[in-house]
């Protein structure tokens, strides 16, 4: 049985649907300071293994920062997969907050 590419994407569309409900309820569960963790593990992965638009964060910060050397360049580049990350498991864990209260305990001010 041959899927059409409309059956095909649909049937992505829903698995990656599962996948985020699940991790949701996976991260809803992690406090914090381990949530922190995994996003900087989750970062390091897609910046050093997967490297989805690695090269495009590079240029574009090369671009920004022209005084920057490579090094520094790259050190921000990982800095911003990491930032990512964060964002993202950090947008999973806030369906589980109910009160401003609980809202209130996502975030620090220095």
């Amino acid at each position: 049985m041959k899927l059409n590419k409309h059956k095909s994407k649909e049937l992505a569309q829903k698995i990656v649907y599962y996948l985020i409900i699940i991790f949701g309820f996976i991260f809803r569960k992690l406090n914090y300071a381990t949530t922190v963790q995994l996003a900087a593990w989750l970062g390091d992965l897609f910046f050093n293994v997967v490297k989805i638009r690695r090269q495009l964060v590079l240029q574009n910060l090369a671009m920004v920062f022209p005084a920057r050397r490579e090094k520094e360049i790259r050190q921000l580049a990982r800095q911003v997969y990491r930032n990512q990350a964060e964002n993202l498991l950090d947008m999973l864990r806030l369906s589980s907050k109910k009160t401003s209260e609980d809202a209130s305990k996502l975030l620090t001010i220095d």
